[in-house]
């Protein structure tokens, strides 16, 4: 049986970052595959590797699928260290995740602390993933996962909670109840496992659900049914956490960068 433990800082616990950029991003309405469009100074992957960079990772991972060589091709450019992943046609983050697992494994096993994070959200900060490593690898939880509350939870899945305040699960928002539908904490889709729990419960995923895809968030479910334990690591700055689908919303956030580097 797995038993988890809380690690100090000083542990040497080995961390990986996985990169999840796969999606082929339909509703930018682009023949340019999503995380190649620009915001400011970089790509949005860019932005995702540079967050993930400044955590120092011991193996970086990028998952691949839709127009794979254009994106190769810019992982190499700006993170050469980095290991490619392909998905295969099984869709879904708990599918990518697995595919990155098993690629990293060619050359050894996952083991520590597995950060999961996306392509997609570039506003997210370096200290950002510190602070939820530190939260994670403290609590000795299964996983850990980034969450924050707005005002419209539209299209993000809820985070469940028990009369305790222990997280317990994340409904997505298609398969949300109306009761779910009114929680305004919401997952940022980004996470920090333990890899040995990481690696048990993408075994026992499967597509039941309303997309017909494996979901992530489901593992955390696994955590909690197995006594192993899922924590949140509330973002209180909510707009780290939004990520880009439209050109719209690719706008509104590169307005955003922009205001906040001429600050700095």
């Amino acid at each position: 049986m797995l038993v988890l433990q809380s690690k100090k800082s000083g542990d040497n616990v080995e961390r990986t970052v996985i990169i999840l950029a796969a999606g082929q991003g339909k509703r930018m309405r682009s023949a340019l595959p999503k995380v190649l469009h620009e915001m400011g100074d970089k790509t949005l992957l860019g932005h995702a590797v540079a967050a993930a960079q400044g955590i120092n990772p011991d193996r970086l991972c990028v998952v691949v699928r839709h127009e794979r060589d254009q994106v190769v091709a810019h992982i190499n450019q700006i993170a050469p260290e980095a290991v490619v992943a392909d998905q295969d046609e099984i869709p879904g983050t708990g599918r990518a995740v697995a595919c990155a697992l098993e690629k990293l494994a060619e050359t050894k096993p996952v083991t520590g602390t597995c950060v999961v994070t996306s392509g997609d959200v570039p506003l997210l900060e370096s200290q950002t993933l510190s602070a939820l490593v530190a939260a994670h690898e403290e609590a000795g939880a299964a996983v850990t996962l980034l969450s924050t509350k707005v005002a419209d939870p539209t299209g993000y899945g809820r985070i469940l909670r028990d009369a305790d305040g222990n997280v317990k699960g994340i409904v997505e928002h298609r398969d949300a109840s109306s009761a779910q539908l009114v929680i305004n904490e919401i997952n940022a889709g980004i996470y920090a496992f333990d890899a040995e729990f990481l690696q048990a419960a993408l075994q026992n995923l499967d597509t039941d659900n309303d997309q017909g895809e494996v979901y992530l968030t489901d593992t955390v479910a696994i955590a909690v049914k197995d006594g192993l334990g899922a924590a949140a690591h509330i973002l209180a700055d909510s707009v780290q956490a939004e990520g880009v689908n439209t050109p719209e919303q690719l706008g509104a956030l590169a307005k955003i960068y922009a205001e906040r580097r001429s600050r700095r």
